[in-house]
């Protein structure tokens, strides 16, 4: 008698039965109730595998996923316990930091754009200095074209109006410009 509550498939069974009791007599059409029945059947096919096990051909690897998922349960606990700490800790450190109000955010993609602008210059101009000058008359590029031709201004009110990144500015336009230069002047 005590080994009928010891038994793991015992308790699978007597929620099964439960569920599904639920499931019948509730109310027609009432989400709850079919979140109810979605969870019976799932534990239906849990113990049709749990019965599988009694099967000499089958039974051994019911056995070994069993086992399986036992290991994977334990390290699951693990797993929760890591990314639950990492949780509050990102999270402690999104509070600590500065909330970002609308203004922040369009200079902040200012800035962004700004400096893309920027890695692509200089991505171009080093792709054009490492190629050998045979190779640079075969393969030229003739024209770049930049679609962001709007004029970025950022400004420190902090400092007095101070216009930030206008050096970026006129090294990306310095840079654009010598580059143009260059590449009319290698033309064939």
């Amino acid at each position: 008698r005590l080994q009928y509550f010891l038994s793991f498939e015992n308790y699978t069974e007597i929620i099964l039965h439960v569920s599904v009791i639920a499931f019948i007599s509730g109310p027609d059409g009432s989400p709850f109730v079919w979140s109810i029945g979605t969870f019976s059947v799932q534990l239906a096919y849990v113990e049709l595998v749990l019965f599988l096990t009694k099967l000499p051909v089958i039974g051994k690897y019911v056995l070994m996923l069993r086992s399986m998922v036992n290991t994977i349960l334990k390290v699951m606990i693990l797993v929760i316990i890591l990314v639950l700490g990492f949780a509050i800790s990102f999270g402690m450190q999104c509070f600590r930091e500065i909330g970002l109000a609308v203004g922040d955010i369009a200079e902040m993609e200012k800035k962004a754009t700004l400096r893309r602008l920027a890695d692509l210059t200089d991505y171009f101009y080093n792709i054009d200095r490492m190629l050998p000058l045979r190779i640079r008359h075969h393969c030229k590029i003739s024209k770049i074209t930049c679609t962001e031709t709007e004029r970025i201004t950022i400004t420190d009110n902090a400092n007095s109006g101070e216009c930030l990144f206008e050096k970026y500015t006129s090294d990306v336009t310095s840079k654009i410009n010598g580059m143009e230069r260059q590449f009319h002047s290698q033309k064939i």
